[in-house]
């Protein structure tokens, strides 16, 4: 039997995501719309102001509510709607990174709380920000959250080869020995 592991990024930004994009291109739709019809001022401004912040929304939040992971012993597969697929062999997986914004003029919250990327390349990665690193044939970039989910560091730790797949290894031992302390002591989660 062939395992399959689909990684998405949150569950919340599968549903309300995916509905506050439909309404950011529904908003899109209306301000045009009434933008044509009436010629009015007000919508001229609103034009003006209301669609550039609509298309900064649905492009920095489209790969984090329509893309998804794909993972089998034999690939990995980064689909995401109206984007180009990408496909990498297992063996042509060389680098593996999880990076996140701590470095530049990027600004993080007091608590240490920042946005983690997955970075998976057939190529050397690039020595940049993260936010300067876009996904292209050669790099998957997956937005990971907060932290590194269950379900993704058990696919990495099975699907990987070995000298690649230690800290995700790692990863799934910490939620695996976390979970039986609660099974243990009767801690709900």
């Amino acid at each position: 039997m062939k395992k399959r592991y689909t990684v998405r990024t949150h569950p919340i930004l599968m549903i309300e995501g995916r509905l506050f994009m439909l309404l950011v291109l529904i908003a899109i739709v209306a301000i045009i719309i009434l933008f044509f019809t009436f010629k009015e001022p007000v919508y001229i401004v609103s034009t003006v102001i209301y669609i550039p912040i609509f298309i900064f929304v649905l492009y920095n939040f489209w790969h984090n509510c329509f893309g998804k992971l794909v993972i089998t012993k034999e690939l990995i597969k980064y689909k995401c709607l109206f984007t180009p697929t990408v496909v990498f062999n297992i063996e042509d997986v060389k680098y593996i990174d999880i990076r996140e914004f701590r470095k530049g003029n990027v600004t993080v919250p007091k608590n240490g709380a920042c946005q983690k990327y997955l970075l998976i390349s057939s190529e050397p990665l690039p020595n940049v920000r993260i936010d300067k690193i876009k996904r292209n044939k050669k790099i998957i970039k997956f937005p990971l959250g907060f932290e590194i989910g269950y379900k993704l560091s058990v696919a990495l730790s099975e699907c990987l080869p070995e000298p690649r797949n230690r800290m995700f290894a790692a990863k799934r031992y910490i939620y695996e020995r976390n979970n039986a302390k609660r099974k243990k002591y009767g801690k709900k989660r």
